[in-house]
C-alpha cells in the first residue's frame, strides 16, 4: 500500500510538471494577427511577371506559412511563392492567406492590359522606340528587356528585326540609340535599305517547335509574312505557357503604330500571321531559296 501511494504521488508530481511545461510552451506561441502585401494594386501587360511579397504579422508569429490563390487564372496566375504571371487582358484578385489562421488574408487587385510593354505611342521617327519586357524562361539582353527599333515605312523591317535580335543577344551593354545609329550604316543595311542578313542568321521555314527551341535557348527568331501589299518581318522574343498556340508567342514589331494604311501593331504570333497571312515574296525562288513563310534563326 505504501509503495502504491508513493507511485501516485510521483505521477501527480509528474502531471503537475508536464502541465507547467505545456503552459510554458503555450505562452511561447505567437498567433497570426494579420498579413500585408508589398503591392495591393498592379497594372501589368500581357506576358509580364511580378513578384508579390507577403509579411505575416506579428514579426515573431509562430507559423508564417501562407497560401496563394487567384480569382482568375486565365488573367493572372500566381505561384506558391507569390510570383504573378499576366496571361490575358482582364482583372483578377490575388489572395494570400495564413495557414495558421485562414481568416487572416491580404489581397492585390491585378489589371492586365493588351500589349507587352510601356513603349511610348505614337512613335514618330526611326530609331530606338522604347523597351519591351521579355517574359520567357531563358532571357538575355538588358534586365530581360528588348529594344524596339522603329521605322515609319515597311522597307528596312528585316534589318530592324535583326538589329533588335542582335542587340538582345550580343550587345545589351550598348546604349540602344547608339547601337541603332552605328548599325544602321554599318553591317545591317546596304545603300538600298536592304538587310545584309546572311552573316547573322540562317533561313528556315516557320515551325513552332523550332521557334520554341530557339527561344528556350535564349535566342529570338525573325518571322515573315505578306499582306498582299508588302513583305514584313518581326522579332519573336519569348513564349508563354507551353508555346503550343500561336498566341503564346510574344512579337516585337519594328513597324510604327498606329500607322495609317498599315495593319495594327501585332503583339502575338497569331496577330502577326493574321495581319501578314501570305507567304513572303521576297525570298521565294531567290538566291536558291524556296521557303514557305521563311523565318531567320540567329547564328
Amino acid at each position: 500500500m505504501q509503495i502504491y501511494a508513493r507511485l501516485l504521488k510521483i505521477q501527480a508530481a509528474s502531471l503537475r510538471g508536464n502541465k507547467f511545461k505545456i503552459r510554458k510552451e503555450l505562452l511561447k506561441i505567437a498567433n497570426v494577427t494579420g498579413i500585408t502585401l508589398s503591392s495591393t494594386n498592379l497594372r501589368l501587360h500581357i506576358g509580364d511577371t511580378f513578384q508579390l511579397n507577403a509579411t505575416v504579422l506579428p514579426i515573431n508569429a509562430t507559423n508564417k506559412n501562407v497560401t496563394w490563390i487567384t480569382s482568375n487564372s486565365n488573367v493572372a496566375m500566381v505561384t506558391t511563392n507569390g510570383l504573378v504571371d499576366a496571361g490575358r487582358a482582364g482583372t483578377a484578385t490575388i489572395t494570400v492567406r495564413s495557414v495558421a489562421d485562414t481568416s487572416k488574408i491580404a489581397t492585390c487587385a491585378v489589371t492586365v492590359v493588351a500589349g507587352t510593354s510601356d513603349v511610348p505611342n505614337p512613335i514618330n521617327a526611326d530609331g530606338f522606340g522604347g523597351w519591351y519586357n521579355s517574359p520567357s524562361s531563358k532571357t538575355t539582353g538588358t534586365n530581360n528587356r528588348v529594344p524596339r527599333f522603329v521605322h515609319i515605312n515597311p522597307g528596312p523591317c528585316l534589318a530592324y528585326s535583326i538589329m533588335m535580335g542582335c542587340h538582345y543577344l550580343y550587345h545589351s551593354s550598348v546604349n540602344p540609340t547608339t547601337f541603332f545609329n552605328n548599325r544602321f550604316t554599318n553591317g545591317y543595311i546596304d545603300s538600298g535599305g536592304f538587310a545584309q542578313w546572311e552573316g547573322f542568321v540562317d533561313i528556315h521555314n516557320h515551325n513552332l517547335a523550332t521557334i520554341r527551341s530557339q527561344l528556350h535557348s535564349g535566342k529570338p527568331v525573325v518571322v515573315s509574312g505578306n499582306n498582299n501589299n508588302y513583305d514584313h518581318f518581326a522579332l519573336i522574343v519569348a513564349f508563354r505557357n507551353n508555346g503550343t498556340a500561336n498566341s503564346d508567342f510574344i512579337v516585337i514589331d519594328p513597324l510604327r503604330t498606329p500607322q495609317t494604311g498599315y495593319p495594327q501593331f501585332p503583339t502575338t504570333f497569331a496577330a502577326f500571321k493574321s495581319s501578314f497571312q501570305n507567304d513572303t515574296v521576297q525570298f521565294k525562288g531567290q538566291k536558291g531559296y524556296n521557303n514557305t513563310f521563311p523565318m531567320f534563326i540567329f547564328k
